[in-house]
């Protein structure tokens, strides 16, 4: 009698010592999956801060060296450095609509933070979201101080076709964003459903 309660009594702790360090192994993990959320998110934000102090930096500089209207050539025939003021948007489109670029703007944040929180475990579609987030942040630092943009890279080699193309930085972080997002969309969203 005295053997089959002690096994009993051990095999009641057998199967009561698992379940009560089950809460305690699920809190772990749980909180090492947002430690590490929290530091793929602090890198991103850290991508973000170099890409905004670069565009700002570029386009301080322009202001600074190239008066307004002139250029400097960075590659002959291909690219310059034209300085110019944009009141519209990329490539100088609806320029003038201040308003409209500050209502899209804040759209364009809320919208980037939606999709953020369905990009868990997707680093690619993760840092096109960052960097859209970095052009637009930089361009609206930019209306936010002149009620204009700086742009400065001419691509000369269009100009032969008529297409006068003078961007800066942050446009293009905004368009590389929009490729990596596009190319996320298209691809890797496709194999996620097929696996």
């Amino acid at each position: 009698q005295r053997r089959s309660l002690r096994v009993r009594t051990l095999s009641a702790m057998a199967k009561t010592g698992p379940s009560r360090s089950r809460p305690l192994t699920l809190r772990l993990l749980t909180a090492l999956a947002r430690a590490q959320e929290d530091f793929s998110l602090l890198i991103y934000v850290m991508v973000a801060a170099v890409l905004v102090l670069l565009d700002f930096g570029i386009k301080t500089w322009v202001r600074v060296h190239i008066p307004l209207g002139d250029s400097q050539s960075l590659i002959p025939g291909v690219i310059d450095l034209t300085h110019i003021r944009n009141t519209g948007a990329a490539f100088s489109m609806f320029e003038g609509k201040q308003w409209f670029f500050y209502v899209t703007t804040i759209l364009a944040f809320v919208v980037v933070a939606m999709l953020w929180r369905d990009s868990l475990h997707k680093p690619f579609y993760r840092m096109g979201l960052t960097l859209i987030t970095a052009g637009a942040i930089g361009n609206f630092i930019d209306r936010l101080r002149f009620r204009y943009v700086t742009d400065m890279f001419h691509l000369e080699f269009l100009d032969q076709w008529r297409f006068n193309a003078i961007f800066n930085f942050a446009d293009v972080c905004i368009t590389l964003g929009v490729i990596f997002v596009l190319i996320y969309i298209l691809f890797d969203r496709d194999k996620a459903a097929v696996a």
